[in-house]
C-alpha cells in the first residue's frame, strides 16, 4: 500500500485520533465521577462598583500626577510672558541670551548683539538672566568686557 497522503489528508487522520482519544478519556472520567445533578456552577463575577472604583482612582491618579502640574506649570509661563518688558535680560527656548529691545502684542525684539535685533514669539522665552537691567548699564558692561 504505497498510496502517497496529502497534507490534508494527514491533518484529517491526526484530528481523528485526537477526537477517538479525548472521547475515551471523558468516557472514562464520567464513570469514575458523580453524576452530574442538572446544576451548573456559578458564573464568577465581581462586583461591577470594585470596577468602576478601580477605574475612578486611576483618572485621579493621572490627573494629580499629569494633568494638574502641567497646567500649574502653563499658568506659571502664560504669567511670565505677560510680565516681559523692555529691558529685561532673557533666554530663548533655543539657547540664545539676550535683552528685550520692545514688546509688541505676542512679538518681542530680542537685541542678541550690539546692533543685532531678532523679532520673535513671546512664547519662545523661556526665562529671566538675572533681573532687569537699564539699557545703560547693559551697554557699559558689554564695552568693558570687548576691552
Amino acid at each position: 500500500m504505497n498510496a502517497k497522503l496529502s497534507l490534508y489528508d494527514v491533518y484529517q487522520l491526526a484530528q481523528q485520533r485526537t477526537n477517538t482519544t479525548t472521547t475515551e478519556k471523558t468516557d472514562t472520567k464520567t464513570t469514575t465521577e458523580k453524576k452530574d445533578d442538572g446544576k451548573k456552577p456559578p458564573a464568577a463575577s465581581g462586583n461591577i462598583w470594585t470596577t468602576f472604583l478601580f477605574f475612578g482612582a486611576m483618572i485621579l491618579i493621572f490627573y494629580f500626577l499629569l494633568i494638574r502640574p502641567q497646567k500649574k506649570k502653563q499658568q506659571q509661563h502664560e504669567t511670565f510672558i505677560s510680565g516681559l518688558k523692555k529691558g529685561d535680560n532673557v533666554v530663548t527656548n533655543s539657547g540664545i541670551f539676550g535683552r528685550i529691545a520692545g514688546v509688541d502684542g505676542d512679538t518681542v525684539t530680542v537685541e542678541i548683539a550690539q546692533g543685532v535685533r531678532v523679532k520673535m514669539v513671546k512664547s519662545q522665552v523661556a526665562s529671566l538672566q538675572g533681573g532687569a537691567v537699564p539699557a545703560a548699564e547693559s551697554n557699559k558692561s558689554v564695552q568693558r568686557k570687548v576691552a
